[in-house]
């Protein structure tokens, strides 16, 4: 007989005993391990069994005075070759056996297929006691979120407190969620729980994510955040520009199914003297020159295209070295040296060109800057004579020939 009370009530409540009948008087059979079997009432007893068989079956139970009672005995999982049964006659009620799971194994094995929970004192404990998370390790673009679960054991903890946290929230940050999930069984029919949290990952690099238990359990996962960003492209890959001039580079950053956010470009000059760039590509020439502007990736640094930059001076003027020219009869000659400005330009030929030749005829149809030509007249009147720069700039000038004669 176990007396059951205020007492010993936190003992026997949690204790596994061996339930030992005397059978053929100095034989004894052991009916197996059985959880909790004891509920709160003032007295409970173990009769003495009607018959020396070891083996009574749930079959005998049929055999219950009150048809009631003996459905009570049926569903005993714990009823294993049940003394239980056979003294069904005699039960008031099935008490234990209403812990058990289902009747179907209790005939077979003496271990229940699943465990229920127990019957507790008002304000009693129960802490966790194990602890684990489903995820060891994550990888996972910028951006991207995902759910994180630790199960709980037992599930009937009354302690069901976890704290969520990462050790670098630059990479990406934890949030627990409402989302529990408790009477979960696991493969050994072991009641559990389970605490479900929300990673969202910020930027590239690792965090590790922790949960702690009260109890000081802790579980952690390792995330792995990659780049989303994967190539970078441009227009164009040189371009050559006049000083002063400018033009437009556009860069594109894939795949296209990324965000926007991860589509940002930085734009750097190798030499801001001779052409510079802004944020939305736009190069401008500042001198002459050879220099590279460069693409590259904000999200994946690791990420660039390179565009070549020529920068060419262009003739800013071109000059006579005289003001004007008389020729006083037809036949005489003058010679004239035009020069194209700046000295540095790129391209610096002229093409030299007389606007009337039936009065004014040039010996040359092109030289370089800085060289001589002569003009002759032809008849009297007056003409112009052109030196136009060859780089595309346009600059030209004039001189005005006057034959007298």
């Amino acid at each position: 007989t176990f007396k059951i009370n205020e007492a010993n009530y936190d003992y026997y409540a949690n204790a596994v005993f061996d339930v030992l009948s005397a059978v053929d008087g100095t034989n004894y059979v052991n009916f197996g391990n059985i959880e909790n079997p004891f509920v709160w009432e003032q007295e409970t007893s173990v009769p003495t069994p009607t018959t020396t068989s070891s083996s009574t079956t749930a079959t005998t139970a049929t055999t219950a005075t009150t048809a009631t009672t003996a459905t009570t005995a049926t569903t005993a999982t714990t009823a294993t070759t049940a003394t239980t049964a056979t003294t069904a006659t005699t039960a008031t009620t099935a008490t234990t056996a209403t812990t058990a799971t289902t009747a179907t194994t209790a005939t077979t094995s003496p271990v229940p297929t699943s465990e229920t929970t127990p019957t507790t004192k008002p304000g009693q404990v129960i802490e966790i006691n194990k602890m684990t998370i489903n995820k060891a390790t994550v990888t996972v673009n910028e951006g991207q979120k995902f759910n994180i679960v630790a199960s709980i054991w037992p599930g009937y903890t009354t302690e069901k407190t976890v704290t969520w946290s990462v050790n670098n929230s630059r990479v990406g940050v934890v949030s627990q969620t409402t989302n529990t999930a408790n009477g979960l069984y696991d493969n050994e029919g072991k009641l559990y729980c389970t605490e479900t949290a929300t990673f969202t990952a910020k930027a590239s690099g690792q965090t590790i994510i922790k949960a702690v238990s009260n109890t000081g359990l802790v579980v952690k996962c390792i995330v792995n955040v990659k780049k989303v960003a994967t190539s970078i492209s441009v227009n164009k890959t040189s371009v050559t520009l006049n000083t002063g001039k400018s033009t437009t580079v556009k860069a594109t950053v894939g795949p296209t199914s990324i965000p926007s956010q991860y589509k940002g470009v930085k734009w750097t000059t190798s030499n801001k003297k001779i052409a510079t760039v802004n944020s939305k590509g736009v190069i401008k020439a500042v001198a002459k020159g050879v220099c590279y502007v460069t693409a590259t990736s904000k999200d994946n640094t690791s990420l660039s295209k390179k565009i070549k930059v020529t920068v060419k001076q262009p003739v800013t003027s071109v000059k006579f070295n005289k003001s004007s020219v008389k020729l006083t009869k037809k036949g005489n000659s003058a010679t004239l040296k035009a020069t194209a400005y700046p000295s540095n330009a790129n391209v610096k030929k002229l093409t030299i060109k007389s606007e009337n030749t039936k009065v004014v005829k040039v010996s040359k149809s092109s030289i370089n800057s800085g060289a001589t030509f002569k003009v002759t007249a032809v008849k009297k009147g007056t003409a112009y004579v052109r030196a136009t720069a060859t780089d595309g700039s346009k600059k030209y000038a004039r001189i005005k020939i006057t034959v007298q004669k």
